[in-house]
This record gives C-alpha cells, structure tokens and sequence, in this order.
C-alpha cells in the first residue's frame, strides 16, 4: 500500500523538526503553524499575515502571537528580529 498526497496547485513546508514538539504543541499552535506556512505574506510582512491568520482562524492577534512564541521557543522558526530560542517547557496535568 503506497500513501499518494493530492497537492493541487498549493502545498505547505514544514521544518522535520516541528514533528519533535508535537506533543507540547497545542491544537491552535499547530493550525496557526500551518496556516502560517502557506501564507508567502508571513515571509514580507509578518504582521499582515498575523492579522489575517487570526481573522480566518478566528482568534485573535494575542492568541496568534503566542503561538509564534511557542515556535520560536522551540527552534522551529524566528522573525526578522532575531528573536533568540528560549526555553519551552511542558505543564505537567492537573490532577
């Protein structure tokens, strides 16, 4: 059995090493990730893209953010700014 991805005209990259911090993503860090890497405006104007990935996923900006900052926490991306990586730690659950 062979898997076969149907791309059209579009497809989305991803760094291997996002596969790595799967388990500390949440749900809206990985959408935002995604959505992120297939907008070519995130790759000019970061701030465009974050206004419009918050509209269509509707979040907002704040929350758009944060998940940016856990991704730079983790090495998978940085901004024009340099941001650093820093540490990114899992919450232990709540018992």
């Amino acid at each position: 059995m062979k898997l076969m991805m149907h791309y059209g005209t579009d497809a989305v990259l991803l760094p291997a090493t996002v596969i790595g911090h799967l388990n500390k993503a949440s749900k809206r860090d990985i959408t935002v990730l995604m959505t992120l890497a297939a907008d070519p405006m995130a790759r000019l104007d970061l701030s465009a893209a974050v206004q419009s990935a918050a509209k269509a996923l509707s979040l907002s900006e704040a929350e758009v953010e944060a998940s940016l900052a856990f991704w730079r926490g983790t090495g998978v991306i940085t901004t024009e700014e340099g941001d650093a990586p820093v540490e990114v730690s899992a919450t232990a659950p709540k018992e």
